[in-house]
């Protein structure tokens, strides 16, 4: 956490830079995922979320997210969209798949709303984003120097970060966020509204969980959560796990709702996650909410993307995804190990494993 005294000579360095870009530096990066696709991966594609944190609309026309290397000079542009991002609201901006897992392996993300081929780095990395499509000249851009850049983030061992992009003293790879890895995406904390232009303050690690503009409003709620299997068929069950928090507090809130729409697998537009203990709950008031549901006959094969939403007794709002990947009932059950390889945890197994699928099996 900041000292006082250092927040407020942050604040103090920070107040030009915010009064000459207040209209549009409500728009932030909010959370980069660079392992798509990759041995492990959760899902099959990298990604550039972004969030408004503002009280008002802004118009992304003519915007663009960048991306370089971490101590890279040459920024590839990923154009915006002509859309306007309301207060609360994301948007996907999604990035090349690895080619390490087999198509259909791990879910895809939901429907971006930009799409580019950068092939990203799943630890260090340097993300901008612009009022504009002109590629940044250099590896160390500043505000000062460039009028349309509205957020930066160095990330992992990036030899550059927002602090000395806003003339905050020198670079300190100590004001990096942290790394990330093929099981963590990067988030800017409070749902995206963390702002003291310091990144390692700004910025976690989370479970990969992108967001478009189709999410629920983040006016205060974020969550995280998962599916299980990851990879089902027609008529097999599937347990749905939710963990939803106030974003200022990382804790649950009082009077929750958490609401999924499962039409996508032939289920209700709202049906209800609980956490008292029933329906597949395990425990009463742990903050995992919990449903279980049926993937009903005639489901088509693919990725399933389906929206989650919160909302708590004040009224504060957040939503997110929940994906499986859906098979043919061709394909062996996922409990149907005969056959199978067994493999053990922490023991490395090499070799070729044609048209397989990963199977997570209980004992």
């Amino acid at each position: 956490m900041l000292s006082n005294r250092l927040f407020r000579t942050l604040f103090a360095g920070a107040a030009v830079l915010c009064a000459a870009q207040a209209a549009s530096a409500q728009v932030k990066i909010s959370q980069v995922y660079g392992s798509g696709g990759n041995s492990q991966a959760m899902l099959s594609h990298d990604y550039i979320e972004l969030y408004n944190a503002g009280a008002t609309a802004q118009d992304l026309t003519g915007w663009s997210t960048q991306y370089a290397s971490s101590t890279g000079t040459t920024w590839t542009v990923t154009a915006l969209p002509a859309v306007t991002l309301n207060p609360g609201q994301y948007l996907l901006v999604q990035q090349a798949a690895g080619t390490s897992l087999p198509t259909g392996t791990v879910p895809a993300s939901p429907a971006p709303q930009a799409t580019g081929t950068i092939q990203m780095s799943g630890t260090d990395a340097k993300v901008a984003l612009l009022a504009s499509t002109t590629a940044i000249s250099g590896g160390t851009p500043t505000y000062a120097a460039n009028a349309n850049l509205r957020d930066f983030v160095g990330i992992g061992t990036a030899n550059w970060n927002e602090s000395a992009a806003a003339g905050l003293g020198s670079f300190a790879a100590a004001n990096n966020c942290p790394p990330m890895s093929t099981g963590y995406a990067v988030f800017r904390r409070l749902g995206g509204a963390a702002d003291s232009n310091v990144n390692r303050a700004d910025w976690a690690v989370g479970y990969p969980a992108p967001r478009n503009t189709a999410t629920a409003l983040g006016t205060g709620l974020a969550g995280s959560g998962t599916a299980f299997p990851l990879t089902v068929e027609e008529t097999q069950v599937v347990r749905l796990l939710v963990t939803p928090y106030d974003v200022a507090t990382l804790r649950p809130s009082a009077g929750l709702t958490v609401t999924a729409d499962l039409t996508g697998i032939g289920g209700s537009a709202t049906a209800a996650l609980v956490d008292d203990g029933t329906s597949g709950d395990d425990l009463a008031g742990d903050g995992i909410y919990t449903l279980e549901t049926t993937v009903a006959v005639g489901t088509a094969a693919g990725t399933v993307n389906m929206p989650v939403s919160f909302v708590d007794g004040a009224a504060k709002t957040g939503g997110m995804y929940l994906n499986v990947v859906v098979v043919p009932t061709s394909t062996p059950d996922n409990d149907n190990c005969l056959g199978a390889q067994a493999l053990s945890f922490g023991t490395p197994v090499s070799g070729t494993f044609t048209g397989a699928l990963p199977e997570s099996n209980p004992t």
